[in-house]
């Protein structure tokens, strides 16, 4: 039959090849793709016609008019990749190719090498189906960590909040197995300790031992006691955040007001159910592994005992009825069952500690799951410059029509607000008024001026140290601040000087003291850089644990009590609480 007539008039799409002894070669030039089975005929001739073009994605093979050298090797060797491939008993004999190596064992898998349809775009096959979410992968310290955070609930339920018998030793507990469980925990999850770390944990052990052993004293801790006990709780949880390694640039820096969020609200409130979706898991898991070491006869071994538990006790119901012997020996057996009193109270102090734990939970283990990123600090100064938006002109002038109105302040009330320097008071005022009036909103204005200061500098487009203008108004805020807090402090001089030392007179004495040394950082970080929120965080901790460590308690007392002998006060005035205590509570006399 004449190979131009066949069927639906197809010829191959490629040339003739040279003949060669038998035939053979004629077979090979025969398409692969004309080939359907063992059948094909092996000894056709063909005539050539324009190649098909291409599947998308695939070379145009070469003919042998195109190659330097035709033969059947090389025909054979530019044949298209698509169309079914003939076996390889079927193949005329030959040199053949060297066989391709065995894929890799990480190696991904060969691309789909089927047929293809003989088309010149590529028909889509069905999308691939997303595989599901893999469950987070936990560490294996956490479901342990979680059990013991139970214990930390209830120990501090039982010493810090409704625990006033043997309340100090339950403080030492809590602290001690806090401690231990969140470094336990950093040290699992592979979190070297830093120095600042030390610091932080340092001040709160001293915080926690000096309220401990007041309270254990039986000594009234009036003047701090509030301050202490908040602070201690704050330098807890920013010590976690700095034993893991997640503190915003890894160090107390300019984003110790967002580390402080973090760590008493974000890190903690944000991870809540934490370790009920850890506990819930673990007991999954352990279910499920008991289960197929069981091979499937767990639940069925459950429900048969808890059938026999009904039978048992529907017996034993019938049996005390029908003898009172019995009946009597069986209630005296379920008493030592019943809960007493204390394991009553205890399990009310367990059920109160849940909440607690399940937040210092949150805490520890939150800050364990943050991947610590030293990028994150740069990238926030990064974001804070693009912030700079206030031109340097309107925040100048803001900034001296504020100083305008603080050196009228001072014109009009020059004597008033001098008086206290001098020993005297304006005409009108007693000493209690006069020291009282006025006080705290001086302290607000002070705390006012800090908000400006800070503003001017991240929100200037001209940075502060880089303006003459603004940093001269900046130092001239500086000093007002100076002038603002000595005259309060001036006020309160003459007010313990006519009524002797009391609690709040400290306190608000010490928060004078504190608010004129930060001016004078400010006032130095102007004129020469340094990490002034560093130093002025340090600052801050070391005068709050020299008030707290020094007894204000004590020695107000022992102060009042020589003013009294020299005629200077009436009588001794140390505040409600210590005036109205008993004598055997102040065994510190």
């Amino acid at each position: 039959m004449d190979p131009n007539k066949m069927e639906g008039g197809a010829r191959p799409p490629f040339f003739d090849a040279p003949k060669t002894q038998g035939g053979e070669a004629a077979a090979n030039a025969v398409p692969l793709s004309a080939r359907t089975g063992p059948q094909a005929p092996a000894a056709a001739k063909t005539v050539p016609e324009p190649a098909q073009p291409p599947v998308s994605g695939e070379k145009t093979p070469l003919t042998c008019t195109q190659q330097a050298a035709p033969t059947a090797e090389g025909c054979e060797k530019t044949a298209p990749a698509y169309g079914p491939q003939p076996a390889q008993a079927e193949r005329a004999p030959g040199p053949q190719a060297a066989p391709s190596p065995a894929p890799a064992k990480d190696a991904p898998p060969p691309a789909y090498a089927g047929p293809r349809p003989a088309s010149a775009t590529e028909v889509p096959g069905p999308a691939p189906v997303a595989p599901a979410p893999a469950r987070p992968v936990w560490a294996k310290w956490m479901a342990p960590a979680a059990l013991l955070s139970w214990l930390w609930g209830w120990a501090y339920v039982r010493g810090w909040l409704l625990g006033f018998e043997n309340g100090p030793l339950f403080r030492v507990l809590f602290c001690a197995l806090f401690l231990a469980g969140v470094e336990w925990m950093c040290r699992a999850a592979g979190r070297p300790a830093s120095k600042e770390s030390r610091l932080w944990l340092a001040l709160w052990v001293a915080l926690t031992a000096d309220y401990t052993f007041k309270t254990a004293s039986l000594f009234y801790n009036e003047a701090v006691m509030m301050w202490e006990f908040a602070a201690l709780h704050l330098a807890a949880a920013y010590w976690v955040l700095a034993r893991a390694g997640v503190l915003t640039e890894q160090r107390t820096g300019p984003f110790l007001p967002l580390d402080v969020l973090r760590a008493m609200i974000a890190v903690p409130f944000g991870n809540f159910f934490l370790r009920v979706r850890v506990l819930a898991r673990a007991l999954g898991d352990f279910l499920q592994s008991l289960a197929h070491r069981k091979k499937g006869n767990l639940w069925a071994g459950l429900v048969t005992l808890c059938a026999a538990a009904v039978v048992v006790l529907l017996a034993a119901r019938l049996l005390a009825s029908a003898d009172d012997a019995f009946g009597a020996a069986l209630e005296a057996f379920f008493r030592w069952f019943t809960l007493p009193e204390a394991m009553v109270t205890e399990l009310v102090y367990f059920l109160l500690g849940l909440p607690v734990g399940a937040y210092l939970f949150g805490l520890a283990a939150g800050a364990l799951k943050t991947v610590p990123d030293p990028a994150r600090g740069p990238a926030l100064r990064a974001g804070a410059e693009k912030l700079r938006l206030a031109p340097a002109g309107a925040l100048g002038l803001s900034m001296a029509l504020l100083l305008a109105l603080y050196a009228a302040f001072f014109a009009v009330q020059l004597n008033y607000l001098t008086g206290g320097f001098f020993g005297s008071l304006p005409a009108g005022f007693t000493a209690a008024e006069y020291a009282r009036r006025g006080f705290f909103e001086l302290c607000a204005v002070v705390v006012l001026n800090f908000s400006v200061l800070t503003a001017a500098a991240k929100a200037s487009r001209i940075p502060l140290r880089q303006s003459p203008a603004l940093k001269g108004l900046a130092a001239l805020l500086c000093l007002s601040n100076l002038l603002f807090a000595a005259v309060g402090a001036s006020k309160m001089f003459l007010y313990i000087r006519r009524f002797g030392f009391t609690p709040k007179r400290i306190v608000s004495g010490w928060f004078i003291l504190v608010l004129a040394l930060l001016t004078v950082l400010a006032l130095i970080t102007l004129f020469r850089p340094f990490p002034v929120v560093r130093v002025a965080a340090a600052v801050f901790c070391g005068l709050f644990l020299a008030l707290c460590l020094s007894q204000p308690d004590l020695w107000l007392r022992a102060a009042n009590r020589q003013l009294v002998a020299a005629g200077v006060l009436d009588e001794e005035d140390v505040g409600d609480r210590l005036l109205y205590a008993r004598p055997q509570y102040s065994t510190w006399d």
